[in-house]
């Protein structure tokens, strides 16, 4: 080999030795910083929804401390009645049974339509 092809040689090796040591250096450190600036940045809205939702709980919890939010609870949503009332419960009005004819081949379907009751017959 002549010394001029080895000195380019040489200098190829180099160049690409550098261009290596750039990005070992600083593409992929430049890389890693902006994943972890996103993942800060997405810490950060979970941590601002969190604290949202602490706030609401916080929130209700005090409201539970009101005895005529109890009171209203206890009510609506558990129907309790003070001793010597009288609670009523109104459902919605029955409904009509399907009749099918005698040789309807789908028993099975005749109680999926009448809420499961058994065919007359």
């Amino acid at each position: 080999m002549s010394g001029r092809l080895l000195a380019r040689v040489a200098a190829g090796a180099v160049a690409t030795l550098l261009l290596v040591a750039v990005l070992f250096f600083g593409v992929f450190p430049t890389r890693l910083l902006l994943d972890q600036r996103d993942d800060i940045a997405d810490a950060r809205q979970s941590i601002a929804g969190l604290e949202g939702e602490i706030e609401t709980l916080e929130d209700r919890a005090a409201a539970l401390r009101d005895d005529e939010e109890i009171e209203r609870l206890a009510r609506d949503e558990f129907l309790l009645v003070y001793p010597g009332q009288e609670s009523y419960v109104i459902g919605p009005p029955p409904r009509e049974r399907a009749d099918f004819p005698a040789i309807w081949p789908f028993p099975g379907f005749e109680r999926l339509v009448n809420g499961g009751e058994a065919p007359d017959g």
